[in-house]
């Protein structure tokens, strides 16, 4: 189970959340800006039962910066990072690659590496929330291959461990080695979305969507407060946009893609 936002340490009963997850036998994990984790806060994060930390870091300090539009943000995640470090709570780096950070991944690569993250997660920004309002900032499609290339490059340096997020790739010739993690099994080519069939999201108002990523209200299932969330998963015709796909729902150039 992650834990995740906007920013999951506001809320007041994060503590208890994450105690009773893994009071169940469930892993628990965290997703964060880090700016509020101090050493307290990185002891408490350990005595819950989190089992790792994601940070949102987004470039070097002024472009990180710029991102989160707050000055002292690259300090804080860095000093999150080293305090989590300290307790030995293992560390994940999320970055959403964008046309301002593009050209300081190989800077950003020996940084993590200084900092001894554990997996540096690379994935493209989607155009919503923020972003959605700045289009220029918009990874092109002919920019695609030189990304794939570096996290190709990334993988053979071994630096840093890097996992790659469902929205690069797409089965260009280097998919078997972006989709190359110790959890796979074999299975190095992208299965599809597996919202709704392998993840489920729970919303802050106890909304049920597959997965949180999905941010329209469209994909709303159901309410764990009005019924159980079994009912809601096993519900014929909810999560229908993964498990009712059909390759007569493609279009464009995957239509004719064989």
């Amino acid at each position: 189970m992650i834990l995740s936002g906007g920013e999951a340490l506001l809320r007041e009963d994060w503590e208890q959340i994450a105690r009773c997850v893994a009071g169940l036998g469930m892993k628990a994990s965290l997703i964060s800006n880090g700016f509020v984790i101090d050493a307290p806060l990185a002891g408490r994060i350990k005595e819950a039962g989190i089992c790792r930390v994601a940070l949102s870091f987004d470039g070097m300090e002024d472009t990180h910066n710029t991102v989160r539009d707050n000055r002292d943000s690259f300090r804080r995640v860095c000093r999150a990072a080293r305090f989590l470090k300290d307790q030995e709570v293992p560390v994940n780096f999320v970055t959403h690659v964008n046309r301002i950070n593009l050209e300081q991944l190989p800077a950003m690569e020996v940084f993590i590496e200084s900092l001894k993250v554990d997996v540096w997660r690379l994935q493209l920004g989607a155009p919503v929330g923020r972003l959605g309002k700045h289009p220029e900032l918009i990874i092109d499609p002919e920019q695609l291959p030189s990304i794939a290339d570096f996290i190709v490059q990334a993988k053979k340096r071994a630096r840093v461990v890097v996992s790659v997020g469902d929205n690069i790739g797409y089965f260009s010739h280097h998919e078997p080695v972006l989709r190359d993690t110790q959890n796979r099994d074999g299975w190095n080519f992208w299965c599809g979305c597996s919202a709704g069939c392998l993840n489920i999201g729970i919303e802050a108002n106890d909304n049920v969507k597959g997965c949180l990523s999905l941010q329209s209200e469209k994909f709303v299932e159901g309410n764990i407060r009005r019924e159980p969330l079994a009912s809601i998963w096993r519900a014929k015709g909810n999560f229908s946009y993964t498990r009712e796909f059909k390759p007569e729902d493609l279009h464009g150039h995957c239509e004719g893609c064989p």
